[in-house]
């Protein structure tokens, strides 16, 4: 009925929203004069807001899922485990661009 079609209809808003924001996400540092200095923040926000989308949303599901199959709390490892890999290869990423950065001593 009706409510149904409301429903539709904020579905299709939704992903036409998210659509936009993703196009403009993917334009903007090409046509904005960005400094390195004020990329970091924005860097750091979008990692957060994936991290959380990924805990919020899949790691519930996860949990049930895995749930019927052992007993140990798997999901909840598993995530914090993938985090870790992400803070340690974005630590050593940031470490050898930032060394590649310095000029060299003859």
């Amino acid at each position: 009925g009706a409510r149904a079609a409301g429903i539709m209809d904020l579905r299709v808003a939704g992903i036409v929203i998210s659509f936009v924001a993703s196009v403009a996400g993917c334009v903007v540092p090409f046509v904005w004069p960005w400094r390195a200095s004020t990329l970091i923040p924005v860097k750091m926000f979008s990692a957060g807001v994936i991290c959380s989308l990924a805990l919020v949303h899949i790691l519930n599901e996860a949990a049930v899922q895995l749930d019927k199959v052992t007993e140990y709390p798997l999901a909840g490892t598993c995530a914090l485990a993938g985090l870790l890999l992400m803070m340690v290869s974005e630590h050593s990423s940031a470490s050898v661009c930032h060394h590649h950065g310095e000029p060299h001593s003859p």
